[in-house]
């Protein structure tokens, strides 16, 4: 006897506020939701923010020629949304990997990076300057989701899916929260990272400092290694200290690191700050005009 297929479950939400009824047009078309069953979806969540009457009429209208199981809300609470948002992620025995599609905005975007949940980002053209599509781009680009486009859901529906198999998040293990607050090890490394990042230069004075000072007082300290210069025999001898050269050495290297990284973020901030100054603009034209 076969077993039993896993159920895979999408979920659309068009956020809290601005109404997106193109994307729930779409989503509730007759091709998109056979595209859905094509590629072995069981159920449709819809959170249409204040397009609910309209869903609902659109439920009615189509009634049992519905070929998947539909639901949908309005709104709802940060943790009734993640149950939703984790059915959509995929579980070794439990589901199968399906998908959340969704306006661009950060919560939606950062939630399903979160849970590994396959997404696709569909800009709202109807907000100001459609600013989402270059948020859509960027996640896109950086390999989180895939973006998609009004009149052609289908289509990215089968890119995500290809995503969900070259990914493999059809078999994840259960989902857990990030322990809170962080355990002792991590709030050392926390620590380790801070200083190492923020005071490199003075770390290395003061663990030469103290190693010159431990020398001074006990040149056979069982933590340092004498080594000779100059070969076999004759020649001044030295003390070096393998593990304070390790971590002065791995201090650089760390520093380096977290420098590139400030670098990076820098740029990703000041594209943001260029967006939102867009946005700005595009506000205070339209509060000229009306």
């Amino acid at each position: 006897m076969p077993a039993a297929r896993l159920p895979r479950h999408c979920l659309v939400t068009t956020g809290s506020m601005a109404s997106f009824k193109a994307l729930l047009q779409e989503v509730m078309s007759p091709p998109f939701l056979q595209a859905l069953v094509d590629h072995g979806f069981d159920h449709l969540e819809v959170q249409c923010g204040p397009d609910a009457a309209w869903v609902e009429s659109r439920v009615v209208s189509l009634g049992h020629s519905l070929p998947i199981s539909v639901t949908f809300f309005s709104f709802c609470g940060t943790e009734e949304i993640k149950e939703k948002m984790l059915l959509c992620r995929g579980q070794a025995g439990v589901r199968r990997a399906g998908v959340i599609i969704g306006h661009a905005g950060s919560g939606t975007i950062q939630e399903a990076m979160r849970y590994q949940v396959p997404l696709v980002v569909v800009a709202n053209p109807d907000l100001l300057g459609n600013h989402q599509a270059e948020t859509a781009r960027h996640v896109a680009a950086a390999g989180y989701g895939v973006v998609g486009r009004l009149g052609a859901l289908a289509e990215a529906l089968r890119e995500a899916r290809e995503q969900t198999v070259k990914r493999n998040l059809d078999s994840l293990p259960p989902y857990r929260e990030p322990e809170f607050p962080p355990p002792e090890r991590c709030r050392r490394t926390l620590l380790d990272w801070t200083v190492l990042t923020c005071y490199p230069d003075e770390l290395t004075r003061k663990l030469l400092s103290d190693n010159d000072k431990n020398n001074n007082n006990n040149n056979n300290n069982n933590n340092q290694e004498e080594v000779e210069e100059g070969g076999g025999g004759g020649g001044g001898g030295r003390v070096r200290e393998p593990v304070l050269v390790h971590v002065v050495e791995q201090t650089k290297r760390d520093n380096k690191r977290v420098m590139d990284e400030q670098h990076r973020l820098e740029v990703i901030d000041q594209k943001i700050k260029e967006k939102v100054a867009k946005v700005k603009d595009k506000a205070k034209e339209v509060c000229d005009v009306m």
